[in-house]
């Protein structure tokens, strides 16, 4: 989860923020993001790193489902079972 923080308060003569963003951030697993931090490029960069790491997330859990139908319940991608030598 990505929390781009777009409360802004800077020029403002209230110096009160509410302070959420970070809170969902940290409750949820996600990263944090002040927008006053932020250039389009930076967006850009986190957006991709974010797609990169679900697609590595679904992957592996494709290749989970995989091994459990395939009978290999460690879910390691190889077999499972004791050989012993001979």
């Amino acid at each position: 989860m990505i929390v781009i923080d777009t409360e802004v308060v800077s020029k403002s003569f209230i110096q009160m923020q509410l302070g959420y963003c970070r809170e969902i951030a940290a409750s949820s697993g996600g990263k944090y993001y002040p927008i006053a931090d932020l250039t389009s490029w930076a967006v850009h960069d986190i957006v991709i790193q974010e797609l990169e790491r679900e697609l590595l997330s679904s992957l592996q859990a494709l290749r989970e489902e995989d091994d459990i139908k395939r009978g290999n319940k460690n879910g390691t991608g190889k077999e499972s079972g004791n050989k012993s030598a001979i």
